[in-house]
């Protein structure tokens, strides 16, 4: 029994199957099929080196003091639960804003912030930048703590500090010891620079230049400006956190370019500049032919999506379907081509995951048979099973919400048990969520979990923790 999203796109309702891949890239001159694929897992090769941040001063470095990175959890701690009612929910987090600067202006408030970055609750540090969070119920791996834009006033003059947040923190239970957080504010730099043609070195006039943090709870602070008629632009990160920043340069007529993401530094004075350069190409496809392992023959109707692991880009996907010989060539010149993948799928064939290819390059990629994923989904510390469960796999570069329907799923019955028929995550890069009432959201890596029971079956346990 298997169930799953669908990609919708002209109408067309396209089932999306599992695998595994070999694949060749050949020189991108005549595009040409070589005879004998290589294994996918071998590296591939290099993708283009994305543009580098340029500081005036010492290399950026992580904002995260020496010593103050968060604290995981204990693991012996899992089973203490909340407080009871009428009592104070549990610290989750605690930690301190600092500022290098100078006095910290007082009522700063700190905010917790859900797996998808909602708002869950929010506190106010103290006169020292001392904070800690209250939450009665369990945090998802991935939730996150962070300030908002903070004003303080130098020699008269009132200037912005660049927020501050700190996400992927692992799961907690009410009742676990609180996660250490510290937060550090300071002035977000200008960045600046040049949008031109790589070949030609001409500017390039309006293209997008655009700075976010891929931090979910961040996401929606975006800077924007367009370059001038010379190609410069000056782009002020106001109200952008400084981590996992991603700056990338679009226009309708060149390839999607990107830098980072990494942690900026904060400078000593407002309006200090950060010099970054984008050298834009002229689009490529992504383009090859696609085989059956089995005997050699192409693959028609097979589904190819190209997409980015960056969330900010989550919205940028298309997809192509190949011809009766197997061909595709699929051009998206909105995403950029570093953290780039390439998915292919087709029905009664395990799908590939392709990461760190260029278009440009023909690619040769074979499928496999299909695989199956069976098991039971059961309480932690017993084999009293669990009904209902709502068992997801997902390709790992999916978003959250299953935009681009990349996932498969089952329901667990009266004993626990489920089954999927693997149509879009490949074993060795899918990610396995169960939800169930009453339980903490289960996550997990599809290839630490799957066990091999035999010529295209897997099987996995999957164990929940219960809420109360």
């Amino acid at each position: 029994m298997s169930g799953r999203g669908s990609l919708v796109a002209g109408g067309m309702v396209v089932l999306l199957v599992i695998g595994a891949v070999f694949f060749v890239l050949n020189e991108p001159k005549k595009p040409e099929v070589t005879d004998e694929p290589v294994v996918g897992t071998k590296a591939a090769e290099p993708a283009a080196q994305p543009p580098a941040f340029q500081a005036p001063g010492p290399e950026a470095k992580s904002l995260v003091p020496a010593g103050a990175e968060p604290k995981p959890v204990a693991s012996d701690t899992r089973k203490r639960m909340a407080a009871g009612d009428g009592e104070p929910a549990p610290v989750v987090a605690v930690g301190k804003i600092t500022w290098a600067g100078g006095t910290l202006p007082e009522d700063i408030d700190v905010t917790l912030f859900e797996v998808d970055g909602t708002d869950l609750d929010m506190t106010t540090a103290d006169k020292d930048g001392k904070f800690e969070l209250r939450w009665a119920e369990v945090l998802g791996d991935g939730w996150a703590v962070g300030t908002d834009t903070v004003n303080v006033t130098v020699n008269g003059q009132v200037l912005a500090l660049a927020p501050d947040g700190v996400g992927n923190l692992p799961l907690h239970v009410p009742g676990e010891p609180p996660v250490e957080v510290n937060l550090v504010l300071g002035f977000a730099p200008v960045i600046s620079g040049r949008v031109f043609d790589k070949i030609t070195g001409a500017p390039i006039e309006g293209a997008e230049i655009t700075a976010v943090s891929t931090l979910p709870a961040f996401a929606v602070n975006e800077s924007y400006t367009l370059s001038e008629k010379d190609g410069s632009y000056s782009l002020p990160l106001e109200d952008t956190p400084l981590r996992q920043v991603v700056v990338w340069c679009r226009d309708d007529e060149w390839q999607a370019q990107m830098s980072g993401p990494q942690d900026l530094a904060p400078v000593k004075t407002a309006g200090e500049n950060l010099h970054l350069d984008f050298a834009l190409e002229k689009p490529l496809a992504w383009s090859g032919r696609i085989t059956s392992a089995a005997d050699g023959l192409p693959v028609a109707d097979a589904t190819i999506t190209v997409g980015n692991d960056v969330s900010a880009f989550s919205a940028f996907f298309d997809f192509e379907i190949s011809d009766e010989e197997g061909h595709f060539e699929l051009e998206l010149p909105e995403v950029p081509i570093e953290s780039a993948w390439v998915h292919v799928s087709a029905t009664d064939f395990a799908p590939v995951a392709l990461r760190g290819v260029k278009p440009g390059n023909e690619l040769a990629i074979t499928l496999l048979p299909a695989l199956t994923l069976s098991g039971v989904v059961a309480v932690r510390g017993s084999d009293q099973p669990v009904e209902g469960a709502d068992v997801q796999v997902f390709f790992d570069g999916e978003t959250v919400d299953g935009d681009n329907a990349l996932y498969d799923e089952d329901f667990s019955g009266k004993d626990g048990t489920f089954e999927i028929t693997l149509e879009s995550a490949p074993l060795d890069a899918g990610r396995v969520r169960v939800v169930a009432a009453g339980y903490v959201t289960f996550e997990g890596k599809l290839a630490s979990l799957a066990r091999a029971a035999g010529p295209g079956k897997q099987t996995a346990k999957i164990e929940l923790q219960p809420v109360d």
